[in-house]
């Protein structure tokens, strides 16, 4: 264990699935081209292909497997097609057996949705086994054109769960081999399921992606693609579902074990919906803070009164930045603090002058810039027997006096 710990890298990069930034550096070959997209139609082409940077990385928490250097705005997804070699008995026969699995969760009046379905395959598969349902489809890339032409419900564009579940309501979500070209996976899982429970719907998500664990074993290069950015084990893509917002899956490992298809219903987790609308209320609070005490001092000053603003570093700053408080229109700052002396309130720009100033140039309101000081600047008011009007501090989004 000792050497282990010695022989640890410390990466700069954190796992796309669980977070953990404790990685291993398992495999950086040279540069690559594209290996399935944009197949070049010449060898001169072929030859002077662009290069992208191979950086694998094994989780130590979760098992995940991933590509840091990975970027996914370098992948013309909508320009070309994903060319994936589904003739083989084997495989068609595979796509019936997950079929089956699917079509195990009942289709009949269901609405289901396939996310990247490619030319539609799979959701003609279902849709043989179960007429009487509805079936989308959503793929930006050209193969759209395909999946129209079997009379399916395609949309030539990518699925946006803020917008999609909203609008169709699905039963079923269907991604197969679309999560491991993802850069962020995470993002993309946790908000189907947190839109879902938004909408009210709890929709069966069957996904399928590559096992690395046979590579893994026999020690492969062949399965780490550029456009791969994900290459999961049993236990990492478990654990995106379940970190996620969704049941533990019921998982499935196929096709002689180079493929895993899971079966996760969402969560109705509205513990997280509540979290969001108080964060919605908040910052309108904030807002409407934000004008109500900009007007209330600004109303002080045109009735001629003077406003000293005591605090003018750390949170006072802070305070004093965020209503615009600027020394134009309020020059005078004060600090208990002697060491702050002479110095500048950061941003606004006041000359801090300690409080004691007050005692011989008085002003009509002190305004407390440090709600947790309140009580302490209180009793050095009364200390120092400093004169005014009023003693005002800022809580709940409104102006209120302090007893002196």
């Amino acid at each position: 264990y000792l050497l282990l710990a010695r022989n640890f890298t410390l990466s700069k990069h954190h796992c796309i699935v669980c977070g953990s930034s404790l990685l291993e550096p398992i495999y950086r070959p040279k540069e690559q081209p594209l290996a399935a997209l944009a197949l070049p139609k010449s060898a001169k082409e072929a030859i002077g292909a662009s290069l992208y940077p191979l950086d694998f990385y094994m989780c130590v928490s979760c098992e995940h497997i991933f590509n840091a250097a990975f970027d996914y705005s370098k992948i013309p997804y909508e320009q070309d097609s994903n060319l994936m070699y589904n003739s083989g008995s084997g495989w068609r026969e595979h796509l019936l057996n997950v079929a089956e699995l699917v079509s195990n969760n009942g289709l009949k009046g269901k609405t289901i949705i396939d996310i990247g379905c490619g030319d539609g395959d799979f959701l003609e598969i279902l849709q043989k086994m179960e007429p009487n349902a509805r079936y989308i489809g959503f793929e930006p890339g050209i193969e759209a054109d395909n999946a129209a032409d079997k009379k399916l419900e395609i949309y030539k564009d990518y699925f946006l769960p803020e917008r999609d579940i909203e609008v169709y309501k699905p039963d079923i979500i269907i991604c197969r081999h679309v999560i491991e070209h993802l850069q962020d996976p995470r993002r993309f899982m946790e908000r189907i399921s947190y839109f879902s429970t938004l909408y009210g719907v709890a929709p069966l998500f069957v996904g399928e992606v590559p096992n690395i664990e046979n590579a893994i074993e026999e020690l492969r290069v062949a399965d780490y693609l550029y456009e791969h950015v994900s290459n999961f084990t049993r236990a990492s893509f478990r654990a995106l579902f379940e970190l996620s917002g969704f049941e533990t899956p019921d998982m499935h490992v196929m096709y002689q074990g180079e493929v895993l298809v899971a079966l996760a219903p969402t969560k109705q987790d509205v513990r997280k919906i509540k979290i969001a609308q108080n964060a919605k209320n908040y910052r309108e609070n904030m807002l409407l803070q934000q004008k109500n005490v900009e007007a209330k001092l600004s109303k002080i000053q045109q009735n001629g009164k003077t406003i000293a603003l005591w605090g003018g570093t750390g949170k006072g700053a802070s305070f004093i930045n965020s209503f615009g408080l600027d020394c134009g229109r309020y020059p005078l700052v004060v600090d208990s603090d002697e060491r702050k002396s002479g110095r500048y309130v950061p941003g606004a720009g006041q000359l801090i002058r300690h409080s004691s100033f007050l005692e011989s140039k008085p002003c009509d309101v002190i305004v407390v810039t440090t709600n947790w000081r309140t009580e302490d600047i209180a009793a050095e008011v009364r200390r120092r027997g400093i004169v005014c009007e009023k003693l005002l501090v800022v809580r709940y989004g409104e102006i209120e006096e302090v007893n002196k």
